[in-house]
């Protein structure tokens, strides 16, 4: 039997999801109500891992799931305020882009009349950018606007 280079990467990939997130992010993700089937197609994507880990080790809770879109909403502690951070992505199918939408407000000061809304084409500029936020750091002092 011969294996082409693509259905060897998809069955090494496939493996290693099953190790890294047998015990930690399956049942994690489950609780947290995303479908075991999306979840599976969210982990053969690149970046992946480390988005769902991130998106556990934050905090954040799952809004809404529906057709492999899915919104999480996390809290972070700024200078004295509260910040809600909203992630909102798609599974990319395919070749699609992974798009990630990053919108933030707080409880009180600048970010509550002027919520600030960011988009990122790909899941580890997103995971940058939201660790920084939980580090209470600000990696654009403009916001990136």
């Amino acid at each position: 039997m011969k294996l082409t280079t693509k259905q060897l990467k998809s069955i090494i990939q496939e493996e290693l999801a099953s190790l890294l997130t047998e015990n930690t992010l399956m049942p994690w993700a489950q609780q947290m109500g995303v479908r075991e089937d999306t979840m599976y197609d969210m982990l053969m994507v690149p970046g992946a891992i480390d988005m769902m880990s991130m998106l556990m080790k934050n905090g954040f809770q799952l809004k809404a799931s529906e057709a492999g879109e899915m919104t999480w909403v996390g809290k972070a502690e700024q200078e004295g305020f509260l910040e809600t951070i909203q992630l909102q992505f798609a599974v990319p199918k395919d070749d699609q882009q992974q798009t990630v939408l990053y919108r933030a407000s707080a409880d009180q000061g600048f970010l509550k009349s002027n919520p600030f809304e960011k988009t990122f084409d790909n899941y580890e500029e997103a995971i940058d950018f939201v660790n920084w936020r939980f580090a209470g750091m600000n990696p654009n002092t403009n916001f990136g606007v």
